[in-house]
């Protein structure tokens, strides 16, 4: 999956930052935690830009380990351990 963080001006002349996939449209729960969350607590448009680039990183590490991290947190299934490749290879652990 290929993502960005876009900023834009809303027709409101203020500045708003998105983490967008492929095809232009926003992932759902990273807008929605900066709707509630960020843009809730007054943060600037850099901050937001730059929590948004910290969560593609996340995504992108996802894909290497083929997992989905909004599956194992709806479930509650947290990461455990030092190294990420014991949580996902147990069996080619000693290779990371």
């Amino acid at each position: 999956m290929t993502l960005s963080v876009r900023k834009f001006t809303g027709s409101d002349g203020e500045r708003h930052a998105m983490l967008m996939d492929e095809a232009g449209m926003p992932l759902f729960y990273p807008a929605l935690w900066v709707t509630v969350i960020l843009r809730g607590g007054a943060r600037a448009v850099n901050t937001i830009h730059n929590a948004l680039s910290a969560i593609k990183c996340l995504y992108a590490w996802q894909d290497v380990y083929v997992l989905d991290v909004e599956e194992r947190f709806s479930i509650g299934a947290l990461l455990k351990g030092s190294k990420p490749a014991e949580n996902f290879y147990p069996h080619r652990a000693e290779r990371f």
